[in-house]
């Protein structure tokens, strides 16, 4: 099932595309945002030095200096550790014209235009509200816009989405950025049907939507935790909502649907619709983590072709 691979889009969209400098710098920023379960809880071991040893290829792509990514991952990782990076193997998509970026760069937004991110999930252990409130003020404090889903961890405290929403506002997107458009959708709570309100909205903006983001996945060939299931036991109600939202993204533009929760990387072609992919973005924390600790890049290609591939820390 993994690592991640390539997929070449080919369910028609009716929209004008904008630049690919647009593109690329949010999506890529939101891949590897998307990668960090209990995000706040591992920056410390994200050093400036290790950040940049890992983001070298895509530095040297990009004409960034290391002095300009060390300055910037520097805001969020303050403990010095000594770097290690593995890369992940070339492919041949990186003989076509390609654009990549990493999503801690916060002052690099100026010069890529990444402006954007998602936070998938699980960004703290019990979900008590100083902890979610600190990751709130890592991203404030970031300067970068960016938009937050809830992990069944952010839940524990108040037996619900209370506490995220007090602290957050809001628990589901629907974003538009760079001709992309991008639905995120809190499906967290295990064992809890999603609001009726919250499925209509769903509905309405998967119409027209290229890849969906969720807190679990909706599909997988062969982990038994997935929306309706934790560890083989199955909630008859939730389960039969997440297959009618694979319905309803089947029968909708999106090429990718991106989740987190299972501390391992994935890929899984849709079972029904071949033009649809499932992806798991592994953990960048080393907590039961069942692969070394990564995040996911994902690229967009001059030639509208996308690839999701693991940078391992």
């Amino acid at each position: 099932m993994f690592p991640f691979g390539k997929k070449t889009p080919s369910k028609t969209l009716s929209r004008v595309k904008t630049t690919f400098h647009s593109v690329f710098a949010v999506i890529v920023l939101s891949a590897f945002v998307l990668g960090i379960s209990y995000f706040v809880r591992e920056l410390s071991l994200l050093t400036p030095t290790k950040l940049a040893a890992v983001s070298q290829p895509v530095l040297d792509k990009l004409g960034v200096s290391n002095e300009t990514a060390g300055e910037v991952a520097g805001e969020f990782a303050k403990r010095a550790e000594p770097p290690a990076a593995v890369e992940a193997p070339k492919s041949v998509e990186e003989e076509k014209e390609a654009l990549f970026s990493i999503a801690v760069f916060a002052d690099v937004h100026s010069d890529l235009e990444i402006n954007t991110v998602f936070l998938l999930g699980d960004e703290t252990d019990l979900g008590v509200p100083k902890d979610l409130a600190a990751v709130k003020k890592v991203m404030d404090d970031s300067g970068l816009t960016y938009y937050a889903l809830p992990g069944d961890r952010d839940l524990y405290d108040t037996v619900g989405q209370q506490a995220f929403l007090d602290v957050f506002g809001v628990n589901y997107h629907s974003v538009g950025i760079g001709g992309k458009k991008f639905v995120l959708l809190d499906n967290s709570a295990n064992f809890t049907i999603v609001l009726g309100n919250l499925i209509d909205w769903f509905v309405r903006e998967v119409a027209d939507a290229d890849f969906v983001l969720l807190s679990q996945p909706l599909y997988h060939p062969s982990n038994d935790k997935v929306m309706g299931v934790v560890d083989g036991e199955e909630d008859a109600a939730v389960r039969k909502q997440a297959l009618e939202l694979l319905d309803v993204i089947r029968a909708s533009p999106v090429v990718a649907v991106v989740a987190g929760d299972h501390h391992m990387s994935s890929t899984s072609p849709d079972p029904v619709d071949t033009q649809l992919t499932h992806y798991v973005v592994g953990a960048i924390t080393r907590e039961r983590n069942l692969q070394p600790p990564r995040f996911g890049v994902l690229t967009i290609f001059t030639d509208g072709d996308y690839e999701v591939k693991d940078v391992v820390l």
